[in-house]
Order: structure tokens, then sequence, then C-alpha cells
């Protein structure tokens, strides 16, 4: 008995700190009436997704439930969809590619919504020979590897010097300078304790199966950039430097507005391709974001189950 009601009173404590109150919009704005009645039924996980292929993976796995009363909101030109997943109340948003667009939908879903906390997912490129593709992997530092300027000499990578960015908290008195951001740690451990053995889809079309079972993994680093990258030399350059495993134009700028505003995230993101190929078939993009989605879509039926948010 004493070890379930310690296991309970972890589960509440958890849930209380994870619950953010939300800023209301104006009281005169036409969506302020639905979204009072969209938050007196929260708090929600937002899932934050960047592009079609990935909101389509989402859409076609037909997990979604949507609610009866207020189904979805749009502002700022993007549509919030309010529902269920696994029985966990979920509102899912498609923020547009790059590092502008997902900090942006970040501030409007932790200024609008009430919320446990953000899931970020997608596809990306592995700079890691080891992370084969369509393997997720729930990421536990990212970076702004776009952020740096050539010291004096010559143009060459070596000469390279990376900056760190001014970061602003609700924790901290001021700005401080990080280079690393760091996703939830509690939300991290629950991944990292329950999704090793998620099943993922290994088969890219009726004549093509891949030679390596992707599978889940854990704790690597992340590097985000306005930048597509295909170059094989500049890819080798960031794993030899940070150990960065996959990049993306996204996942640093949610975890760092996330930070900023003291609300969890996590982030799983999907090996679609080899950073410096020279062409990504569309059918890795579309099994990548399926994968990516099947981690998500486990990872809340975890939640569900253990902390009982329904």
């Amino acid at each position: 008995m004493g070890h379930k009601w310690a296991v309970l009173v972890v589960a509440v404590l958890f849930v209380v700190a994870m619950a953010q109150p939300s800023f209301a919009l104006r009281y005169n704005h036409p969506k302020h009436g639905a979204l009072r009645k969209v938050n007196k039924k929260g708090p929600y996980f937002a899932i934050l997704m960047t592009f079609s292929k990935e909101l389509s993976a989402l859409e076609t796995a037909g997990v979604f439930v949507p609610n009866s009363e207020v189904p979805y909101i749009e502002m700022a030109g993007r549509r919030f969809n309010i529902g269920k997943i696994k029985g966990v109340n979920v509102i899912y948003v498609m923020s547009g590619e790059q590092m502008v667009n997902a900090a942006l939908t970040t501030q409007i879903l932790v200024d609008t919504f009430n919320l446990y906390g953000i899931i970020h997912y997608g596809i990306g490129g592995s700079s890691n020979d080891t992370v084969s593709f369509a393997s997720v992997s729930v990421v536990k530092y990212a970076a702004f590897t776009s952020a740096w300027h050539w010291q004096a000499g010559g143009n060459l990578l070596g000469t390279v010097e990376f900056d760190s960015t001014e970061f602003y908290s609700v924790h901290t008195a001021g700005k401080e300078y990080v280079f690393w951001f760091e996703v939830d740690s509690k939300l991290y451990d629950i991944a990292a304790a329950h999704l090793t053995d998620v099943k993922l889809e290994s088969r890219v079309n009726s004549t093509y199966t891949l030679p390596v079972e992707p599978k889940v993994v854990f704790g690597l680093k992340c590097g985000t950039a306005d930048t597509f990258l295909h170059n094989a030399a500049f890819r080798d350059f960031l794993y030899n430097k940070f150990n960065i495993s996959t990049t993306d134009e996204e996942t640093a700028s949610v975890i760092m507005v996330s930070n900023s505003n003291g609300v969890p995230c996590i982030v799983f993101r999907s090996v679609s391709d080899m950073d410096g190929s020279l062409k990504i078939p569309g059918e890795f993009e579309i099994l990548s974001a399926k994968n990516a989605v099947i981690a998500v879509v486990k990872y809340l039926e975890v939640i569900g189950k253990v902390y009982k948010f329904r």
C-alpha cells in the first residue's frame, strides 16, 4: 500500500508541476469564447510538426479523436486541432518549416492554451552513420548550428567560430548565453523508460525493405539551422566537433521557446536521409514521418496509462 501511495503522490506532483496557466486572448478577440471552452477541458499536450508529410502521417494513423464541441481553432494562418489521442488531451498544429515558423507557433501555443507540455516530432538528416534510416531519435540536446562567423584566416571549416544564443527565461533574471538547449528531463525519462522496444516500420514500398531495422534511440544531439544540409564535409564536421547525430531546421527553436516559457518539451526526430546524399526518395520521408508518429502515439499511450491524464 505504501508503494502505491508513493507512486500516486509522484504522479500528482508531476501533473501539478507540468500544468501551465494559459494567457487568454484579449477579451474582444473573436476566438475568445472558443478558447475558454477549450482550456476548461485542458490541460493538453501540444503536438507540433512542421510540414505536410509529417502532418499526413498523423492524420492517416487514425488515432486522433476531435473534440465534438470545438474541433479546431484557427489563428495566425494555422489550424490548432483539439481532441484526444489514446485518451490524452492533445492539440496538434503544423507550424511551417524553419526556425521562425517553429518559434512563432510554439509561442502561440504557450501563450494561448492550457498545456502540460509540448511534443515536437518530424523528420531530419543523419550526420552519424550509426543512426540508420527511419530510426527515431528522442533528442536530448539541440543547438543552433547556423549561429557562427568566420575567424581571421582562410575560409576553412577549421576557422568557423560557433556562437551561443541569447536566452531569456521565466526562471532566470536577465539573459544567459546558451549553446545547448535541453529537453525536459521528466518527459525524456518517461520516453527512455518505456519506448526502447517500440516496433517501427522498415518496409519502404512493395519491393524494398530497409536492410537495417529502424529503432528508437536516446540521448543524441541535434543541430538546427535554416539550411537544408546536403554537404558531407559539413555533416562530418558537425559530428566530429559537437557529436551531433541529427540535423533539421526547427528543433532548437521549439526547445528554446518552450524552455524560455517554462513549459516542458520533448522531441522525436526520425531519420529520412543522410546529410550529403544527392537525392532523398520521397518514400523515405513518408516512412520516416510514419515512424516518428508511431513513437509519439506510443509515448502518449504511456503518458495516459502511467499518469492517467484523461
